[in-house]
Parts: C-alpha cells; structure tokens; sequence
C-alpha cells in the first residue's frame, strides 16, 4: 500500500498555519509517488486561468482523476480515508486549491474547508469523486458530459458534497444527472437550473426513506422518473 501523512485534524491544522507562512507551497519532490500527480496539477492549472471556475474544475479534475488512478496501491480504501485528501491537498497541490478559492488573499474558514476542515469539500476529494461518480467511460467523455451548459459548480455541491453526509449509490445519482441533462428549462424560466436539481435530490432523501428504488416500477431509472415529476409536474 502506498504511503502518505495520515494528516488528523489537528495536525491537518498546523501544516495550513505552515502553509501560510510559505505560500501555500507544496512539499511534494521528485523522490514521492505523488510527485508525477503534483506536477500534472501545476502544469494544467498553468492553462486555465480565462476559463470559468466550474471549467477549471472540470479540467483539473480531468487530470487529477486519471493521473491518481494510474498510480500503484491507490485503492477504495485509500480513497474513501479523509487523512488522505487532506494529504493531497496540504501538501501535493496546495498552490491549486488556494488559486482556486482565495479571494484577493483572503484566508478564511471556507478556504480552510477546502483544505482539511470539512471533509466533503475537501477540493481534490471533489474532483475526484465528481469524475468518479459521474464517469461516462474515458475521462474526456466524462468531461464532455458535465461540462453541458446545466451543469456548475453548484452541481459538485449538490451532488458530491451530499453525497459525502448521507452516502450514495452511484446509480440512482447518475440516473438523476442523466434525466436532468436532458430537461427542457425554458418550461421552468423562473427557476434557476441548480435550483431544480437539488429540489430533486431533497425529493430523493425524502422518499429513499419510504421506497425501495430496485423495487420501484420502472426500477432505479422508474424511480428517478417519479422524483422528476413530483417535483416538476408531468
């Protein structure tokens, strides 16, 4: 199994009081595993500064997911330990997250939440669920896929970050992104498009309490079809 710093909460604390005092610069060198992961990530981020914040998103998640992937002894359970994305971001990719979310300088408690502090937005853990989750196949017809015009930075909110508090099943979530790619929103014009999804995934946590989705006529995408339509009409 490959080997990182098992960052706890306190300790995740002290390295981003580090980090201010450098910068925010990572720590990763040419001798770790994670050095070819550091270096796709400044590279990429290198391009991507006229680009809007949800397409930065989606280009360094691009890379990150299939750069992480191709590593040896990168598994579930690495992958779904939050000491590890604190390791990512604390000390692999630092510059990309503080570029990515600090305003004029700024360092606050929504920054230190893409860091270490909340765990579902743990930025790295975002990106890399967001293409895992949602993966079409390759990367970039996952990235093709998400980067329709419905889709936003409120959409890794809406779906990722729940994901995280309340647990998931991959298909019921993609059936719900699949159904919503495809909705008509001029019939919805005083509705904001972000807003629809997360009525739909509220819908979800209500009745996956009182429905069995497998059991559902229709089965999963049945079940995703009723939540549509009591939430839209139809």
């Amino acid at each position: 199994m490959i080997e990182f710093k098992k960052y706890t909460s306190e300790q995740a604390s002290a390295r981003f009081e580090e980090l201010k005092d450098s910068n925010f610069v990572g720590i990763i060198n040419k001798g770790s595993p994670f050095f070819n992961v550091r270096k796709s990530m400044l590279d990429e981020l290198s391009k991507l500064q006229s680009l809007t914040p949800y397409l930065q998103d989606l280009e360094l998640g691009k890379i990150f997911h299939k750069v992480l992937l191709e590593m040896k002894g990168i598994d579930l359970s690495i992958l779904t330990t939050t000491s590890f994305w604190r390791f990512i971001a604390l000390d692999v990719m630092p510059e990309v997250i503080y570029d990515r979310f600090s305003t004029n300088g700024k360092i606050d408690d929504a920054l230190k939440a893409h860091f270490y502090s909340k765990a579902v937005r743990i930025y790295p853990y975002d990106l890399f669920w967001y293409y895992e989750i949602f993966s079409k196949g390759t990367e970039q017809e996952t990235y093709d896929f998400l980067s329709k015009k419905c889709f936003s930075t409120d959409t890794i909110l809406n779906t990722i970050e729940r994901m995280g508090r309340k647990g998931f099943r991959k298909d019921i979530f993609r059936s719900i992104l699949n159904k919503y790619s495809t909705l008509d929103f001029s019939k919805f014009p005083s509705t904001k498009p972000n807003l629809i999804l997360r009525s739909i995934l509220i819908q979800h946590t209500s009745k996956n309490a009182v429905f069995i989705p497998d059991c559902y006529e229709g089965g999963v995408d049945g079940y995703v079809e009723m939540l549509f339509n009591t939430t839209l009409g139809g």
